[in-house]
């Protein structure tokens, strides 16, 4: 099989073919050009990082579109987003299953949203999807918790099966306390990786040593016995407070309906702000209080800026350079900064293309 290759724009490649990368199609229903994460798991983090990285920038400007309203394509959209570590993408897509009415009064499913065309893909694949972002497991390997959307705070779920001849007796987590556990009996002697990702900051076991893995800090390595069950505990990082939710927003236009400044700032990733066709447009918040600003989050539609600026302001008119970008590919941009401000505003400079600028959400954290 030739190498899987990735596109100008920073995608992986559909097409295997140096020739054929006009030919990419993000927009259809189907997800095969990232079969390699789900479900054959051939790229991961620890396995090229690059890729992994091009396979997250693929999803996102799939995610751009609509799956041309298919259940099959959202599902595998979902199951690909898990396991690429993106749970916003994972929670919008339960979500449109559920607003988007492929769900029938039975709790039967359709294959295309409200109530268009039978079928049962939708119903006997969103278990499957809840039970990738909650464990995800490859021989010899288990990470927990890797696309937990956000609302899903506490939980439990019980006797799901690991690729690897073990058993997740059960599996709880609350992310208020900042805690987790999971009870594991195996079947063989093995030495099992747990991936220490997703906010995870330590992984302790009842009764076991847990060890140092090859892999580094974000893998450690637990001795299982078989039939012993064994009591594993996990500590959590805080999550990150997204300073603009839900502040007041101001932007310099926006195109006809609903697509407001605020929608930017409302978290939810089926709304978004959408400008006039200026290059030279902006979108501010008013974060209420100046803080020190450590990162700065766009998530884009298909109008992207390929040239901005990100600026902050103490005082909401003396604006200061926080970063400079004029290649934007677009997608998912997590940007660190620097610097203190109360008001941030991404103000543009080139369209990507022919229409304005449009973003679903802009994040702040510091």
């Amino acid at each position: 099989m030739p190498p899987y290759l990735i596109n100008n724009d920073g995608a992986l490649a559909e097409w295997a073919r140096p020739d054929l990368e006009n030919k990419n199609n993000y927009q259809h229903r189907h997800s095969s050009g990232l079969l390699p994460v789900w479900p054959y798991r051939e790229i991961t983090p620890e396995t090229n990082s690059a890729q992994f990285k091009a396979a997250q920038v693929f999803l996102q400007k799939k995610d751009q579109g609509a799956y041309e309203n298919a259940g099959h394509g959202l599902l595998h959209g979902a199951l690909i987003a898990a396991d690429l570590d993106m749970p916003d993408s994972v929670g919008a897509t339960l979500l449109r299953f559920a607003k988007d009415d492929y769900y029938y009064s039975s709790m039967a499913t359709s294959h295309y949203n409200n109530h268009n065309t039978f079928a049962t893909d939708v119903v006997n694949s969103v278990p499957t999807v809840m039970m990738e972002m909650l464990a995800s497991t490859r021989p010899g390997t288990l990470e927990l918790l890797p696309g937990l959307p956000k609302g899903l705070d506490k939980g439990s779920v019980s006797g799901m099966l690991g690729k690897s001849q073990f058993t997740i007796n059960n599996l709880t987590w609350d992310t208020d306390a900042h805690t987790a556990k999971v009870t594991l009996t195996s079947k063989i002697n093995q030495n099992l990786t747990l991936i220490q990702r997703s906010g995870i900051s330590s992984i302790t076991a009842d009764g076991v040593s847990v060890q140092s893995s090859s892999l580094g800090n974000i893998a450690r390595v637990l001795p299982l016995q078989a039939g012993k069950t064994v009591t594993v505990n996990l500590t959590m990082n805080a999550p990150r407070a997204n300073l603009a939710q839900g502040k007041p927003a101001t932007a310099s236009s926006q195109s006809s309906g609903d697509q407001s400044a605020a929608k930017a700032f409302d978290g939810d990733l089926n709304t978004r702000w959408s400008a006039g066709q200026d290059p030279n447009s902006w979108i501010q918040v008013d974060l209420g209080s100046q803080y020190n600003l450590s990162e700065v989050d766009l998530l884009w539609e298909a109008s992207y800026a390929k040239s901005y600026k990100l600026q902050g302001s103490t005082d909401g008119s003396t604006w200061h350079d926080l970063y400079s970008r004029t290649n934007s590919s677009g997608g998912t941009e997590k940007i660190p900064v620097s610097g203190q401000a109360r008001y941030v505003r991404m103000l543009g400079s080139q369209l990507s293309g022919q229409w304005g600028y449009s973003l679903y959400e802009m994040q702040v954290y510091g």
